[in-house]
Parts: C-alpha cells; sequence; structure tokens
C-alpha cells in the first residue's frame, strides 16, 4: 500500500477522489487504490479498513482476454473522394465553393 495516500480524502483532485461510500486514489503507475469511509453505510465500511488494490490489480475492470486488436482493413470513405468539403455563402460558413480532392 502506498504510504503517501491520507486517512480520509476531503478534496477532489486530480489523482484522489471520493463518493458516499470509499475514497479513491491513483498511484505513480496509474493503479486505481479504495478505502471504506467509516460511516458511509454498514454494509460498505468494514470492505476496505485501509488501502487495497481496486478488483484486486488496481484496473477498472476484470479481463478474461487481451484487448482486442484494430482491425487491419483499411476504411473507405462513405462519400465521394472527389467532394471533401462544401460551404454554402447563406449559412456563413465560407466562400461558396467546393473543394475537390
Amino acid at each position: 500500500m502506498p504510504s503517501r495516500f491520507p486517512d480520509a480524502v476531503r478534496i477532489r483532485t486530480p489523482t484522489l477522489t471520493f463518493n458516499r461510500l470509499f475514497y479513491f486514489a491513483l498511484d505513480d503507475e496509474g493503479r486505481i487504490w479504495f478505502k471504506s469511509i467509516p460511516g458511509g453505510s454498514k454494509q460498505t465500511e468494514t470492505i476496505a479498513l485501509d488501502w487495497r488494490l481496486y478488483l484486486d490489480t488496481g484496473l477498472p475492470a476484470r479481463s478474461r482476454s487481451p484487448p482486442p486488436r484494430a482491425a487491419r482493413r483499411r476504411l473507405r470513405p462513405r462519400t465521394s473522394p472527389r467532394l471533401l468539403f462544401q460551404t454554402d455563402l447563406r449559412s456563413g460558413g465560407g466562400l461558396g465553393h467546393t473543394y475537390g480532392a
């Protein structure tokens, strides 16, 4: 457990926050830690009396498989490649020209 985490979080910062039931903190490696707020609720106040890694990993979700790989196909535009941008003088959007590829 990182010793620099406070006993209680009173002000939200980019690395410390809280809700009605728990305090949350991020360590230097980006892992999430949490601690029960005493008196938050009878069901949750004894879940984590001291700082613990969220979901035992510090990651926001459990994963049974590696993240999906990016598709290796070429994306094609839905519009004609000859017409990339068009503005209209009535809308005040520019010169009223059509720019092509």
